[in-house]
């Protein structure tokens, strides 16, 4: 829309108006300009087109919801409040009129006045589409400049652009080309090339922002040719950055006319921007309601012509009277309150609201795994609460990947917010699930994000937990009350499992065929995370479980020694730790049904080691080994006796104090002293028998 201050250009606004009557007749007028800029910027906050879709900060989906602005005939510094009453009304973008000073009567807008534009439009939080209007009907209007020179423009004010990426559209000429003359109907076509080298010239000058062009025919291309050449065009722009921009007046009378030329960028994958509309036109009737639906339904961005200013008949195209924000007219109150209006519809900017995309941040299997069931679970988690996540038909989020296993398939789903639970049939046949997240689209946060980004794939999720199907199992491992595996033992093997990430007690093996079988739990101690030490214990039998268990000593001043105590009943347990015979600090401890527990007492060094409850319970003492200046070096753990194993004499296979240095550690768990012998390959060794008081330890060592 060419609008013109009235007080200074009344002459050239009556012959613009006169030449848009005029031309109507030929096919279509219009009004306004705002073609997208597009950059493909390495910075993640820069304005960039991915798709048919323009992207602000983190790769957040952009839809431009805005208000065209007359700033080059309204630079006095009282009409600067405008941007914020513009930001009041919702938009998210301003479209901002400059000149180059070419065209008759029109001030050139320098660096430094486009530098300050942009400081409003961040402050006011708007990304700021700036655009050259000396270019207005190139062709026909006779002072109107062409691209090359909207170029020289751009590159003249550079200094105000630079660094402004994240933040600026660079829209490089408003409706450069009018209509041809009825004698050469293809004079248009030049357009085309003259768009190509115009993107190519800003490239070559350094500009990576996002580029913005206008259509020919006043910018509504009734002969379609910006919409026949657009792949041509943006592939020509070696950033894939540029976004097209159309104009809506006269030309979309009809839903039919809308819907169609919309559609046709969005079938293509190309960015498109409604750059203009209005609700009434000189050369017809827009059906701005059509327009603004099929905009919203579509996901492509529109701005309206224009906030105030117009003149000369165009006055019924004014948002506000005179530029006051509290004077809406009948067209502001529409764009602004109505129907997929700006303030309905409109999404402030990632580059200042922070917004993210929502991701997929994991895909964890449900517990056993590996497991016989007949569906086993899957819980994904994203990184914020979602909607339309949808497991049934062609529109389902989820695919399977298995190995081995035929049949299996997507039960359904459950949960709500940041959290699905995803059950899967697990069909027949041993062998592996996965679940994979499929982006198809439908995924969104609760600001309409699209997973990921808003191109469909942008959060496929293919690195999820496995589950291993195993059919049969006869043996089942718990850990801390929960089924964490289910394992087929043929009879004479052995099989080694470990569960990742797993800090957990107490743990029980189960043969579901109740056949004998024995199990034993290997460690591998590291310090930084490289391994120093490896120790093996092994399991206690479930006939052996008792009340009370013993260890002949605790160290915990010259090693690191812990108590590690499981409650395998299904009740709340009493426990109380003795150490030679007195109470421990805290004792008795409160242990719940199916749970385990670690204690330390600094300072001590005794024995031996009570561990005593009204509940069954499976104990061990865990000792690190530290070398000189208190390097941890080794790890060890040691399973404590159950009180009814209890002997007067014990045996050990080998006793090595030549390569080794070995102690022996005896406790006397009797009210009465004791009297102990020490015999080491049949021969009683010096100082046995030797005497041990009643809940005493003794530490002996032979040379």
């Amino acid at each position: 829309m060419n609008i013109v201050r009235f007080c200074l250009q009344s002459i050239r606004a009556c012959f613009v108006m006169i030449l848009f009557s005029v031309l109507v007749l030929g096919r279509g007028s219009s009004a306004g300009a705002s073609p997208l800029g597009s950059t493909e910027k390495t910075g993640p906050n820069d304005l960039r087109v991915s798709g048919r879709y323009l992207l602000s900060a983190n790769g957040v989906n952009f839809i431009m919801r805005g208000i065209n602005y007359p700033h080059t005939w309204f630079t006095e510094p009282e009409y600067a409040s405008s941007f914020g009453h513009i930001k009041a009304k919702g938009a998210n973008t301003v479209r901002v009129v400059l000149s180059s000073g070419h065209a008759q009567d029109w001030t050139e807008n320098s660096a430094s006045d486009v530098a300050s534009v942009i400081e409003l439009c961040k402050a006011n939080k708007l990304i700021c589409v700036l655009e050259v209007h000396d270019t207005t009907g190139y062709g026909e209007v006779g002072d109107a400049i062409s691209l090359a020179q909207a170029v020289e423009y751009w590159k003249k004010i550079k200094s105000a652009l630079i660094g402004q990426e994240a933040y600026v559209v660079i829209n490089i000429g408003n409706e450069p080309y009018g209509n041809p003359p009825e004698n050469n109907p293809n004079a248009t076509l030049a357009w085309v090339d003259a768009t190509k080298n115009a993107i190519l010239a800003l490239r070559s000058a350094g500009f990576a922002h996002m580029l913005m062009v206008d259509a020919p025919n006043w910018g509504q291309d009734w002969q379609l040719v910006m919409r026949n050449n657009a792949a041509g065009i943006f592939n020509t722009d070696p950033l894939r950055n540029t976004v097209f921009s159309i104009h809506m007046y006269g030309v979309f009378e009809t839903p039919s006319s809308i819907q169609n030329y919309l559609s046709h960028f969005v079938d293509a994958g190309l960015p498109l921007v409604i750059g203009e509309f209005g609700h009434f036109h000189s050369d017809g009737d827009p059906d701005e309601d059509a327009i603004m639906a099929a905009a919203e339904s579509l996901g492509i961005g529109y701005l309206g012509w224009s906030w105030s200013g117009n003149c000369c008949g165009g006055e019924s195209l004014d948002m506000v009277v005179n530029f006051n924000p509290s004077q809406e007219t009948p067209w502001g109150t529409r764009i602004i309150h109505g129907p997929n209006g700006i303030e309905q519809t409109a999404h402030e900017a990632a580059v200042y609201s922070g917004d993210r995309n929502p991701v997929v941040t994991s895909i964890r299997s449900g517990k056993p795994n590996p497991t016989s069931a007949s569906q086993v679970s899957f819980t994904v988690t994203f990184s914020e609460a979602v909607s339309g996540v949808n497991t049934s038909g062609a529109g389902s989020d989820f695919t399977l990947n298995t190995t081995d296993v035929t049949g299996a398939s997507i039960a359904g789903v459950s949960g709500s917010g940041a959290t699905r639970v995803v059950t899967v049939n697990t069909g027949s046949g041993s062998g592996t699930i996965q679940l994979n997240v499929e982006d198809n689209g439908s995924i969104k946060d609760v600001t309409n994000n699209s997973l990921a980004g808003p191109q469909a794939g942008n959060g496929d999720f293919t690195s999820g937990d496995v589950h291993t199907i195993t059919k049969p199992t006869n043996v089942d491992v718990a850990i801390g009350g929960v089924l964490e595996g289910q394992y087929f033992v043929a009879q004479a093997n052995s099989t080694r499992q470990s569960f990742p990430a797993l800090d957990s007690g107490p743990v029980k093996l189960t043969h579901t065929a109740s056949l004998p079988m024995i199990a034993a739990e290997r460690v591998i101690y590291r310090v930084n995370n490289l391994p120093t030490s490896f120790t093996e214990m092994m399991g206690l039998p479930d006939s052996q479980l008792d009340t009370t268990y013993w260890l002949p000593w605790y160290n915990n001043i010259g090693l690191d020694t812990q108590l590690r105590i499981g409650n395998v009943s299904t009740q709340s347990a009493s426990v109380r730790i003795f150490i030679g015979g007195a109470e421990m600090q805290g004792s008795p401890f409160t242990l719940a049904a199916g749970a385990s527990m670690r204690k330390s007492f600094p300072g001590i060094d005794a024995g031996p080691v009570q561990i005593q409850s009204n509940r069954s319970l499976v104990a061990a003492e865990r000792v690190i080994y530290k070398a000189a200046g208190g390097v941890p070096t080794s790890f060890a753990e040691m399973m404590a006796l159950p009180n009814k194993q209890l002997s007067n004499i014990y045996w050990l296979p080998w006793y090595n104090n030549k390569d080794f240095d070995t102690q022996l550690r005896i406790g006397n768990v009797s009210p009465s002293t004791a009297t102990v012998r020490v015999y080491i390959g049949g021969e009683e060794m010096p100082g046995s028998p030797f005497t041990l008081a009643p809940g005493a330890s003794a530490r002996k060592s032979y040379t």
